[in-house]
């Protein structure tokens, strides 16, 4: 499928979520190694649920989700997204999946939308939240220049463990 390219960094194309790719989303959000990371909840994510997630992303102006893909193989890697969008701020998030991570695309794609947020979208701050158990991310979001500015103690429990979430920002 060809798909309209909206940001290129080294190795990476980004498009607009699209309803096609609801397939690969449920892959990666249900994937118990990824999923450990970003939700609490034991219910596996939905075709539903994707499907109200990319039309939400595709009709409003306050969540952008941008699909990543290896300009080498073509392969999907992962998902980036800005939410809660204002003229000053939004959350950043993102998913790689497995067999993407710890090949350095996270911190390409990261720096790649921090900029497009800061230039293109002209925010001032740039913030997320960030699990306790999430020790490589964390690390990652650290490098980059996040600064730790709210811990929100033991709101879940993830494989037993009690987890904290680590609310960060980067400002302009």
């Amino acid at each position: 499928m060809n798909r309209e390219v909206i940001l290129e960094s080294d190795n990476i194309y980004y498009v607009n979520v699209s309803y096609d790719l609801i397939d690969e989303y449920l892959k990666l959000f249900n994937n118990p190694n990824i999923k450990k990371f970003i939700t609490a909840d034991p219910n596996p994510y939905t075709y539903e649920n994707r499907f109200l997630c990319v039309k939400e992303a595709l009709e409003t102006d306050t969540l952008i989700i941008l699909s990543m893909f290896d300009k080498q193989s073509g392969r999907f890697i992962g998902n980036i997204d800005f939410d809660n969008i204002t003229s000053d701020d939004a959350e950043i998030g993102i998913i790689i999946n497995e067999e993407f991570q710890n090949k350095h695309y996270g911190c390409e794609a990261l720096k790649r939308f921090i900029d497009y947020g800061f230039n293109d979208l002209k925010l001032k701050e740039i913030y997320l939240g960030v699990y306790s158990n999430n020790d490589r991310a964390i690390h990652l979001y650290k490098k980059l220049g996040f600064i730790p500015y709210k811990v929100e103690e033991k709101i879940a429990i993830i494989n037993g463990e009690n987890v904290d979430t680590i609310y960060m920002k980067l400002h302009k």
